[in-house]
């Protein structure tokens, strides 16, 4: 038994040790890959940065105290007193291990999750299927297909379509839904205005008047019906195409350069036009426009609303 009384101890100084080297080696693993990635930044807010920098001082504060402690016990002989501040820390330095594995650090290219290391460019992408080459049907064909089959002119039923629209508006602006059988349900969805704070819960909390609200979109929830037509009349098999990206020929300062050039030889700049110079798909060279439109020194402004936005020349106001 005497022998025993002196292992235990031992044995928990030994996990203690490992422990201790398992942080620092964490440690220096996030030092030594914010060195070779200055694009790492860590992934918690700032409420978890605060959890997280109490527990790393308490940790300090443990393992500091209880090595005096237990050091300046040993020195003077009374080694029953090292057992209590020897488990205490080894304990609450496993559960630290533990709780810091869950810190993150993202990078451009890498996402350092505890001591694993993982490249962006080398992980597996996970494939959705999806219609390829879809087209849009405009309303001339959705009524021309419903007068071959129902007997009215395709006029007649355009007419009625956009006269359902208009309606269909006037009903989702007094806060209903619209639910047509076979379609689905259209409900219309509020937004904060641009640069707007969110309200804060409570009474003390700030509350935004109407002003600041908007209609942001309609949600569209499909019927059962329309799904299941779809489905009977739908056979899919796998296409040979391949979903389009785009194009990295140009760095975004050079497809800048190539919007400013363009500009200075014709009117105005469309999102196609700017699509056949850099080879960006749509979705992306319309959100890069907007974003150089948004810059006071890119010399792009815009004009037009909606389908007829068009970007054009900045123009340059010196004073006299």
């Amino acid at each position: 038994m005497g022998d025993l009384k002196y292992l235990l101890p031992i044995l928990v100084a030994v996990i203690l040790v490992w422990i201790t080297y398992l942080v620092i080696n964490f440690v220096a693993t996030i030092i030594k890959t914010k060195k070779k990635d200055d694009t790492m930044v860590c992934g918690l807010n700032m409420q978890g940065k605060i959890f997280y920098a109490i527990i790393i001082v308490i940790y300090l504060v443990m393992l500091v105290y209880c090595i005096y402690y237990m050091i300046t016990h040993l020195l003077s002989g009374d080694v029953d007193s090292v057992y209590l501040p020897l488990n205490a820390l080894t304990i609450y330095s496993f559960v630290f291990y533990l709780m810091i594995q869950w810190i993150i650090f993202f990078g451009q290219k890498q996402v350092l999750i505890g001591r694993v290391l993982f490249d962006y460019r080398k992980i597996k992408r996970v494939t959705y299927p999806k219609f390829a080459q879809i087209d849009n049907a405009d309303i001339k064909e959705l009524a021309k297909r419903v007068g071959d089959v129902s007997g009215f002119s395709a006029g007649d039923i355009e007419g009625v379509l956009l006269q359902t629209a208009i309606e269909m508006a006037h009903l989702m602006a007094e806060g209903r839904s619209v639910k047509i059988d076979g379609i689905g349900t259209f409900t219309p969805a509020l937004t904060l205005g641009r640069d707007k704070e969110r309200e804060k819960a409570g009474e003390g909390g700030k509350h935004r008047n109407a002003q600041s609200i908007f209609i942001g979109g309609v949600n569209f929830r499909v019927d059962r019906t329309m799904l299941r037509n779809i489905s009977e009349r739908c056979h899919l098999e796998r296409s040979s195409w391949k979903p389009q990206r785009s194009s990295q020929k140009f760095t975004p300062e050079q497809r800048l350069a190539l919007a400013v050039k363009y500009l200075d030889e014709h009117p105005f700049l469309t999102v196609w036009e700017y699509r056949k110079l850099t080879g960006l798909l749509q979705t992306a060279a319309a959100n890069e426009l907007k974003q150089w439109a948004s810059f006071p020194d890119s010399g792009i402004d815009i004009a037009g609303r909606g389908s007829h936005r068009i970007y054009i020349k900045k123009q340059v106001i010196t004073e006299k």
